[in-house]
């Protein structure tokens, strides 16, 4: 079943956020309305209206006082709701209506639990911070050969505080859309609490799932993905939109920002065998395909069996490993003077 093109809750899809407008007391002409903040404005009101929807995108902005959001925000900042009562209106509102029609594309099918986590990962991408060159995340990716500003481009993020982070999303979003999301763990902890770097999954500008990485070499469990919840699409899925010439299938996030940092088009998968059979027409108008998986046993045999799994539905693939390295960012920071000039051709 294709789900809409900016993957979101489908109380948020199911209705436009000028029926939620309409549905919420605010007057609106045409795309506009008047400020329900109009105290924050010059001289107290909005004479003109300054509140301006954006139907296709599902947000809103005032261009008088600045406010913006998606429909939830709009539910909670009128009626005061908290994020679960906003979501349960809107669920409220969707079913009062007739069906209406969304808009999709080839991101995938999601359960009804994954449509929840989504919400869950849009809060935790909003309490996150973008990795820079003094952070830990972002020395750390500097230690792997990676720039923490390209790798914030594609998805990258950071837990500077994962107490603040957890109870912000606990105020946020409750206990049962936290457990739904996969995100608390055998303990009733923050799944991510010790592992602050993020990955997440974006189908637009949209986080559609998420995992995590420790930054210490002796951690237990170096990554960690939500529990019970699907991933939805490969890390980077954007790469593939329009008719890309080349785009390789990397193992793992890391490996995924390593062939960008090469200056590679990559996507990247969680697991070897993580590959779900309705990602195969996301690649459709791809020239060429490159399985560069880990050069062990497990990375080469899973490979060639993907590789073959693309031939038989008509699709260009091949599978390589670079030679006397472990994986893609084991080449990489194998270069000598850096990587900002590096072109490979495998």
């Amino acid at each position: 079943m294709p789900t809409p093109h900016r993957t979101t809750h489908r109380a948020v899809q199911a209705v436009s956020i000028l029926e939620v407008a309409r549905a919420l007391g605010l007057n609106t002409d045409n795309r506009r309305a008047r400020c329900f903040q109009a105290r924050n404005h010059t001289g107290g009101g909005d004479r003109t209206p300054s509140l301006v929807f954006f139907p296709d995108a599902g947000r809103y902005r005032c261009f008088g006082c600045g406010i913006f959001g998606d429909s939830i925000d709009l539910v909670r900042a009128i009626r005061g709701n908290t994020f679960p009562q906003a979501v349960a209106w809107l669920e409220a509102l969707a079913r009062s209506g007739p069906s209406r029609p969304t808009s999709s594309s080839t991101s995938g099918s999601a359960s009804g639990r994954g449509q929840t986590a989504l919400l869950v990962y849009q809060r935790l991408w909003q309490w996150s911070a973008v990795p820079t060159s003094t952070t830990p995340v972002g020395t750390y990716l500097l230690r792997r050969g990676l720039d923490p500003e390209r790798a914030a481009a594609l998805g990258a993020r950071e837990i500077l505080d994962p107490d603040r982070t957890w109870q912000g999303l606990q105020a946020d979003c409750g206990a049962d859309l936290l457990s739904a999301s996969g995100l608390v763990s055998q303990r009733g902890n923050f799944l991510f609490a010790h592992h602050s770097l993020l990955f997440f999954y974006l189908d637009g500008d949209q986080p559609v799932f998420v995992q995590a990485r420790a930054l210490s070499a002796t951690a237990a469990v170096k990554e960690l993905r939500p529990g019970r919840v699907t991933c939805p699409l490969p890390f980077n899925r954007n790469v593939l939109t329009g008719s890309p010439a080349q785009v390789w299938v990397c193992e793992g996030c890391i490996d995924t920002l390593s062939a960008a940092q090469l200056g590679y088009a990559a996507v990247g998968i969680p697991g070897v065998h993580a590959f779900q059979a309705d990602w195969f027409e996301l690649f459709r108008n791809v020239a060429r395909i490159q399985i560069v998986f880990d050069n062990d046993t497990a990375g080469r045999l899973a490979g060639a069996e993907l590789r073959s799994q693309f031939r038989l539905r008509g699709l260009p693939a091949d599978a390589f490993t670079f030679p006397h390295c472990k994986d893609v960012n084991d080449y990489l920071t194998s270069l000598p003077n850096g990587v900002a000039h590096v072109s490979v051709r495998p």
